[in-house]
């Protein structure tokens, strides 16, 4: 029986380091997308890019 919990711990541990790396990795992009949407505003001095831009990202 003592594999099966330290499986379970493993398999616990795994998506949990899952989990962390894909919020990482969202943050990452979120924070390319949001830098992309500053440089187009300040290209066409329009906010309905950026509001347009970050409705996208919380899909």
């Amino acid at each position: 029986m003592d594999f099966i919990t330290i499986d379970w711990r493993y398999i616990i541990a795994g998506l949990a380091a899952l989990f962390a790396l894909s919020l990482w990795w969202n943050g990452i992009l979120m924070e390319e997308i949001w830098e992309e949407c500053e440089h187009l505003v300040r290209e066409n001095g329009n906010m309905k890019i950026k509001i347009e831009v970050l409705k996208a990202g919380r899909r």
